[in-house]
């Protein structure tokens, strides 16, 4: 779950066994960029994600705390 302030994009939850959880997302993160682009919207983070072919990587820069951390979602290829 996302939500907007002012610097970036807040995650307010993160689900179990999801691939936010797997590539390292956690509840109180901002994404501040997506595919090297600031994150400007939760619609347009999750139009986004929603476009990944299976297989592909796509980069976030995140803020934790005092942090910024380069993270790399991992699609799952197709069976």
């Amino acid at each position: 779950m996302l939500e907007d302030v002012k610097q970036g994009l807040q995650i307010s939850t993160v689900s179990a066994g999801s691939l936010a959880e797997k590539t390292g997302l956690r509840a109180g993160d901002r994404i501040v960029e997506i595919a090297g682009r600031p994150a400007s919207g939760s619609g347009e983070v999750v139009a986004t994600v929603r476009r990944q072919p299976p297989g592909t990587w796509l980069p976030l820069r995140i803020a934790r705390g005092d942090s910024q951390l380069d993270l790399v979602i991992q699609f799952p290829p197709r069976p």
